[in-house]
Parts: structure tokens; sequence; C-alpha cells
């Protein structure tokens, strides 16, 4: 597997990921005659349960991101909320909690227009906060 693939997998899946840990692991093990008498006549080529490993990690890594999408990081989240309320009143705080509650299409909108009243000097304490932490 190539060297740059953990990389991918850490930044999408984080750190703690098992995905990770189990592609870090890949290894060719040696100490088995057998495996070793084939793999240096060549006769492994399809055979080789590395890289019919990490294949399968790929295929069940790619099917996981179609079928969920991204993984979310819920700590990054609540922390950006927990900012924010630091920052909203409270009217302003349930009112984005109810329209992430509901079934609106318009989330986004209407979160963008309760956080224009909350004004520049909150946001801008919001981002600088987030940014230090």
């Amino acid at each position: 597997m190539e060297k740059s693939y953990p990389y991918f997998f850490e930044r999408i899946f984080g750190k703690e990921s098992s995905k990770l840990s189990i592609i870090k692991d890949l290894h060719y093990d040696y100490s088995s005659w057998n495996l070793r008498d084939t793999a240096a006549a060549g006769k492994t080529k399809d055979k080789d349960p590395v890289k019919i490993q990490a294949r399968e990690i790929l295929t069940a890594t790619i099917t996981e991101l179609e079928k969920l999408g991204l993984p979310q990081n819920k700590l990054e989240t609540e922390k950006v909320w927990g900012l924010l309320k630091d920052e909203l009143t409270g009217k302003q705080a349930k009112e984005i909690e109810a329209i992430l509650n509901s079934n609106d299409a318009n989330k986004a909108e209407n979160i963008s227009s309760v956080l224009e009243n909350m004004g520049l000097k909150n946001l801008a304490t919001v981002i600088a906060k987030s940014i230090i932490d």
C-alpha cells in the first residue's frame, strides 16, 4: 500500500481510527517458509495477502464513504456550538436549536440570518477562540 494512504485516512477518519491502525499494521510476514518460497518464486502475484487485505480495506472504506458520507467530527461541531452559545443571547441560541431540529430545507439560510443579527464583533470573537483552542 502506498505510503501516503495512512495520511489520507488520518485526515478523513482521525488519528484514532481503527482503519488507520489496520493499515499501519500491514506488512509481510516472512517467518513462514511457504510464504517466503512462493514469494521468491513469484507465484503469489494474485495471492499476495498484504495486497488482498489492503484492497479489502480500501474497498470497504470507499463503500462506507459512498453510503454514509464523510464522518462528522462531533467534538469540533460541539466546540464551535459552545463558542457560539457563549456569544449568543438565549433567544438566538433557542432559535438556532429550533432550526437545527426542524425539517426545514433552508437551515443554512435561516441560521445565517440569526448569526447576522449577532454582530461582527461577536462573530470575530467566536472565530478567534476557535482558532486559539
